[in-house]
């Protein structure tokens, strides 16, 4: 099934085992390839972790980023490989080539099979002193014009689609939901809007977070994507019911959505108000371990409170990937804004679904 898998067993330790296990895996964490805590899939982040803790990767591109790719299908293992060979190439320094990589992470683009989703990192361009510094696509929360537009058109490069096909909205922490059938979308459709929905292929779907949960979902079967932007009001509120009702309209059943929650705060990080938990503990009356109380003020758990309000959707337990990675615990990695404030850059989630041959599209 691996037939190159032996070769890399020994580089990547565990690697072999566990990629053999499961038929929806992380891709690649390139460009920039730091140890990894957990990924989409824990069943397989201890053996992912020990292998990039070995193989370090530095300095691929100025602004380069990292990506958690999500994957379904047949095609599955001699794309994960092509994956981990990315990061072969980058491990001699002497060596290696960029536009190599770059070819070699496009056709692992193209090879994918239905849906991708990731969320970015800021990556090696990332500095102590400048809170937008690295990568950052997010425009109205203080970031130069050019900046946001030169992380935008390299990440529209990697994806192989035009930045048009980038749909970025302005959100406000809402229950507006917009449903994306043509591009390019600008002004008034994406203002205010916290959650998009689409059926359109090679429409890249994003979410800006700094602390708040990204959420991605998507039905396979029928061909459904959408992305949602749940802060604690957007975790309370209709934007949950309102997103999974739109794609349901579009022909997507809860049983068969999956879901995919990026970095953001951590239960232990996100202490808040007692009005605040006050409104939690309202909208989850039967839930435990959502509203933590003990010496001090509150902690909200967002990622088992997202949870629930998608299981209550329909989505099944086993279909929901919570949080991996803490965003305020991470900020050379992740954008918090309660590390460091809110006029700082944003993480970036997109899911997106791949038309035939869509990678190897270029402007």
């Amino acid at each position: 099934k691996l037939q190159e898998g032996a070769r890399l067993r020994d580089q990547y330790t565990g690697f072999y085992d566990y990629a053999t296990e499961f038929d929806t895996l992380i891709l690649i964490h390139a460009p920039y390839a730091s140890p990894v805590k957990s990924t989409v899939h824990p069943q397989i982040s201890k053996a992912y972790a020990a292998s990039m803790m070995k193989h370090p990767v530095k300095n691929f591109w100025d602004s380069a980023f990292c990506l958690h790719c999500l994957q379904e299908g047949d095609a599955l293992p001699h794309a994960m490989i092509q994956g981990y060979l990315n990061v072969r190439l980058m491990q001699d320094k002497e060596t290696y080539r960029p536009e190599e990589i770059y070819q070699a992470f496009h056709k692992l683009l193209a090879e994918a099979e239905s849906f991708i989703a990731f969320s970015t990192e800021r990556g090696p361009a990332a500095t102590a002193g400048d809170p937008y510094s690295g990568f950052n696509a997010c425009h109205y929360t203080g970031d130069s014009g050019e900046h946001v537009a030169g992380c935008r058109t390299e990440l529209a490069d990697l994806l192989g689609i035009s930045a048009e096909r980038l749909v970025i909205p302005r959100q406000t922490h809402s229950d507006r939901v917009a449903v994306i059938d043509s591009v390019p979308v600008r002004g008034e459709p994406v203002e205010g809007i916290d959650a998009l929905v689409t059926k359109m292929h090679d429409v890249a779907l994003c979410i800006n977070t700094a602390d708040c949960v990204p959420v991605l979902l998507h039905d396979s079967e029928a061909g459904v994507a959408a992305a949602a932007h749940c802060g604690w009001r957007g975790t309370v509120n209709d934007l949950l019911p309102k997103t999974l009702a739109a794609m349901e309209r579009l022909g997507a059943h809860p049983k068969n959505i999956r879901a995919y929650m990026g970095p953001s705060i951590c239960r232990d990080c996100f202490e808040v108000g007692e009005d605040v938990a006050s409104v939690f503990r309202e909208a989850f009356p039967e839930e435990e371990g959502i509203v933590i109380d003990g010496a001090g003020k509150p902690h909200v758990d967002l990622g088992r409170a997202i949870a629930c309000r998608l299981m209550h959707g329909g989505v099944r337990k086993e279909n929901i990937t919570k949080p991996a990675e803490c965003s305020r615990c991470n900020p050379q990695r992740f954008f918090s804004a309660r590390a460091l404030g809110i006029e700082s850059g944003r993480t970036l989630s997109v899911v997106m679904i791949r038309g035939a041959g869509g990678a190897e599209r270029r402007r």
